[in-house]
């Protein structure tokens, strides 16, 4: 599924979301951006609350520059949690 910023660019694609244990509820996604085939990919970890769910597409509360900032997890290790970069009010 793709995945827009705050401007509505498109800056990658959703391959996973992750679900917390004791809610049942979407954690996080993982969105795969850059590269060719596979090639010089990069995955980023997406807090469930800096995103919305459409019916075309995830809409990150996020501009492309936060977007870039989140840095890809070392060797696969991923995380339980991810902590929203944006406050209540939308503004990170």
């Amino acid at each position: 599924m793709e995945v827009r910023d705050s401007a509505g660019d498109k800056v990658g694609s959703c391959v996973e979301g992750l679900l917390c244990c004791h809610t049942g509820q979407i954690s996080y996604v993982v969105v795969r951006c850059g590269g060719v085939g596979g090639v010089q990919e990069e995955l980023r970890a997406i807090a469930r609350n800096d995103l919305s769910f459409s019916g075309a597409c995830l809409e990150l509360h996020l501009t492309a520059d936060h977007f870039s900032q989140i840095t890809p997890p070392a060797d696969g290790a991923w995380p339980g949690s991810v902590a929203p970069l944006h406050d209540a009010n939308g503004e990170g």
